[in-house]
C-alpha cells in the first residue's frame, strides 16, 4: 500500500475497513437505527463506509465526513464514527457546518491509532431533512 507521506508506514486512510469481526454490517445497521430514533419521518438517516475528507500533518491524518445530499434535502448533521480495539466506538457529530475532526496517529507498525487505541473501522452517518417549500 502507498504510504500517506514520505517516511510514514501507514497506508492511505481510505484503506481502513468498514467492517470486521467486531464491527459487522449488522452492527452498523443497528447504529444507524439508533441514530434514526432521534428524528421524525421528515428526516433520512443513512450510514456509509468511510470515505472521509482528510488532511495530513506529518504522519497524522485529520478526518471529517464529506457527504453530499440529494436535491430537495438539507443536511442536518453528520456523524463521524471510528471503532477501535476493545470495542470502543468514538464519534463526533457535525451540526450546521461546524468542522469537527478526528486526529489519528500513524504507529510504527503501520496502523492508525486514536487516543492510543488501534483504529479498526470507520464510517459516516448522515442525517438530512426533506425541504418543505
Amino acid at each position: 500500500m502507498e504510504a500517506t507521506t514520505t517516511g510514514c508506514v501507514c497506508p492511505a486512510f481510505y484503506a481502513v475497513n468498514f467492517t470486521n469481526d467486531n464491527y459487522s454490517m449488522q452492527w452498523w445497521n443497528n447504529t444507524v437505527d439508533e441514530v434514526a430514533k432521534g428524528y421524525d419521518e421528515n428526516h433520512v438517516v443513512a450510514g456509509k463506509p468511510f470515505r472521509p475528507a482528510s488532511q495530513q500533518l506529518d504522519c497524522s491524518v485529520f478526518l471529517t465526513c464529506s457527504i453530499q445530499v440529494a436535491p430537495g434535502f438539507e443536511k442536518v448533521a453528520v456523524g463521524l464514527y471510528i471503532g477501535t480495539t476493545k470495542n470502543k466506538v468514538h464519534n463526533i457529530t457535525r451540526i450546521a457546518g461546524k468542522d469537527e475532526m478526528f486526529r489519528l496517529e500513524c504507529g510504527m507498525n503501520g496502523n492508525y491509532y486514536y487516543n492510543g487505541s488501534l483504529v479498526q473501522v470507520g464510517a459516516c452517518i448522515s442525517v438530512s431533512s426533506i425541504n418543505n417549500p
